[in-house]
């Protein structure tokens, strides 16, 4: 899935995930940092969304630090 096919569709969604991405996206990042209880909530909230993402930031080679 490309990244813009990606946004497309978090975008559809109620989460801030297409911002994460947006932001993780950008060639100077290698790592974003969130809060854990984000990521238990858009686990729990938006599986298949989260799935996606998780995905996404493994194929691009980018690293979520949770914190």
């Amino acid at each position: 899935m490309t990244t813009s096919d990606l946004l497309v569709e978090l975008r559809q969604s109620t989460t801030d995930l297409a911002q994460l991405v947006e932001a993780a996206a950008r060639p100077e990042r290698a790592y974003m940092v969130v809060p854990a209880l984000a990521v238990k909530a858009w686990m729990e909230g938006e599986p298949d969304a989260w799935a996606k993402v998780s995905a996404w930031f493994a194929a691009n080679g980018k690293a979520l630090v949770q914190v």
